[in-house]
């Protein structure tokens, strides 16, 4: 079994099935009828472990079965282009009128909107499960800030929780409560129209990833997302 210990600097994780059915991470004196490993390798690499693990099956009176390596890279690339096309962010911006807001005093009424904080900069809305619905970042400028930015992660929330609704209707009261206007990324306000169109934007994509069969918040999303 050293032999299946590294292939160069690279080590072999191994895990096996007992008599009982049971998986766990290979120890010595044991019995187990399936031995699973896995390492990341090149193809150079991946060559040299396949003829030594032929070479420990035969020793052993072992059956051998690899994975289809032109199957393993097509599914890679898929789950690849899955994250490109899939890790949406949407942002809602509240910037000042005017006198820009005292940190402090902004982050202290945040406090008081159930925002929990994270830093001296950023807080997030809870979901009500200990999960965070959004986010809220502010634009600083030495203790100051003249910009209050609300991202949503897409992929990370349930459509359950209607969180693009939430967030902007957060931020409408946010801009009532601060004096300012919404705005965009690039300062151009947004108006009700610009809600709406979003909005059926939000839906689309939530049945696309629906479609994908990897819901949005679900525990394997936010496995490859986090």
């Amino acid at each position: 079994m050293q032999d299946l210990q590294k292939f160069g600097n690279k080590r072999l994780s191994l895990f096996g099935e007992d008599i009982n059915k049971k998986w766990s991470g290979v120890v010595s004196d044991s019995i187990y009828n399936t031995l699973v490993g896995t390492i990341t390798l090149n193809e150079v690499e991946y060559s040299q472990m396949a003829n030594r693990l032929y070479q420990i099956g035969d020793n052993l009176g072992a059956k051998l079965k690899f994975l289809n390596m032109n199957e393993v890279a097509g599914k890679a690339q898929n789950l690849y282009r899955f994250l490109v096309q899939r890790n949406a962010q949407l942002s809602v911006n509240i910037c000042s009128h005017g006198t820009p807001w005292i940190i402090d005093t902004l982050f202290l009424g945040l406090a008081r909107q159930v925002f929990d904080p994270c830093s001296p900069s950023w807080m997030t809305m809870p979901d009500g499960k200990e999960g965070i619905l959004f986010t809220n970042v502010a634009a600083k400028a030495v203790g100051t800030a003249n910009r209050l930015t609300l991202l949503l992660d897409i992929p990370l929330i349930s459509q359950d929780y209607d969180g693009y609704s939430a967030m902007v209707a957060c931020t409408r009261l946010l801009a009532l409560y601060l004096s300012g206007s919404l705005v965009d990324d690039d300062n151009q306000p947004l108006s009700e129209l610009h809600f709406i169109d979003i909005s059926t934007q939000v839906n689309s994509f939530y049945c696309e990833i629906n479609n994908d069969k990897i819901p949005a918040g679900s525990t394997r999303v936010l496995r490859l997302f986090n």
